[in-house]
């Protein structure tokens, strides 16, 4: 009779088991993402990516989004790591104040990547983007092929302190500073908008009358930029970064002189499907390299929405 009895809760505790390893085996992997802005196209473009490869990868997405504010950017850390989500993707506001989201993500045991803008290596399995330093570059030394005799250049770097405009100011004055002439006469930090880059080149057209060219850390600063120059009725080349819809128009238009599309939908799915591949059991390099197209007037016309998205 003893025996009959320890066979058959034996038999309840292996049933119980495999049902309970089965429950876990089915359960959704939920990956959070904290975005910095809901309304710049760069950011809308990247959530849609991320949502149809989460859709794709059977995985759940639970956004926050911080509007370029860091305590917002925080709070809604927080939040994502009180609903305990497996893995959490942040696009952090600047370095320095995403910091203690990182850490509250690793004290609560929580693996973070980093996607579009980086930080220090020791906080994130991964950074999901590219190498800002060699873009910048990359857009210093188209500009200076066009400033062949040299010229006053005027800079919209973006937020103070982040990384990715940090990196890409340095790699945009090496860029302008292996070819002789160029001078930078005005360097200002803002937000991320196109009202910003409107004020701040009204401000630089006004005090430098003679510029030949500003520099704006993503399309945003440079298509308000442009509608500055426009307004003024001068002549001054533009440089955006990102490649989104309205900057690649204004580049067909011959009113923005270039840009580098950075294909954020495509760079959403790509950092969803590295979240899923970590928590899986995937090791991934220190940079989960993106892909990059520079667009200007040699090859405007003859790129698709698909080469770019």
């Amino acid at each position: 009779m003893g025996y009959r009895i320890l066979t058959a809760w034996a038999s309840s505790c292996v049933a119980l088991m495999l049902f309970s390893s089965g429950a876990l085996a089915q359960r959704k992997l939920v990956i959070g993402v904290s975005l910095a802005s809901s309304t710049n196209p760069f950011y809308v473009a990247m959530e849609k990516g991320m949502l149809e490869k989460a859709q794709e990868l059977g995985v759940t997405l639970r956004l926050v989004r911080a509007e370029e504010d860091q305590v917002k950017q925080l709070d809604g850390v927080m939040d994502l790591i009180q609903s305990r989500v497996d893995v959490i993707l942040i696009s952090p506001i600047t370095a320095a104040g995403a910091a203690p989201a990182y850490e509250a993500a690793r004290s609560a045991r929580i693996p973070v990547l980093s996607v579009a803008r980086s930080v220090d290596a020791k906080y994130h399995v991964a950074f999901v983007g590219t190498d800002w330093t060699k873009q910048g570059e990359r857009i210093g030394e188209w500009l200076a092929g066009k400033l062949r005799s040299g010229g006053k250049v005027g800079m919209l770097l973006g937020p103070a302190g982040a990384s990715v405009s940090i990196d890409m100011e340095n790699g945009f004055r090496r860029g302008v500073g292996k070819h002789g002439g160029i001078r930078i006469v005005a360097a200002h930090h803002s937000a991320l908008t196109k009202a910003d880059g409107l004020k701040l080149a009204e401000d630089i057209l006004i005090a430098v009358p003679d510029v030949q060219a500003i520099y704006a850390m993503n399309d945003e600063l440079a298509l308000g930029a442009v509608q500055a120059v426009k307004a003024a009725k001068m002549r001054v080349v533009v440089t955006g970064f990102n490649g989104v819809s309205p900057a690649i128009s204004a580049v067909k238009a011959g009113d923005l002189g270039m840009t580098i599309a950075l294909k954020p939908m495509t760079w959403g799915k790509l950092a969803v499907q590295a979240a899923v591949g970590h928590a899986n059991g995937k090791s991934l390099p220190r940079i989960v390299e993106i892909e990059t197209v520079l667009v200007d007037q040699s090859n405007v016309a003859r790129l698709t929405p698909q080469d770019l998205q």
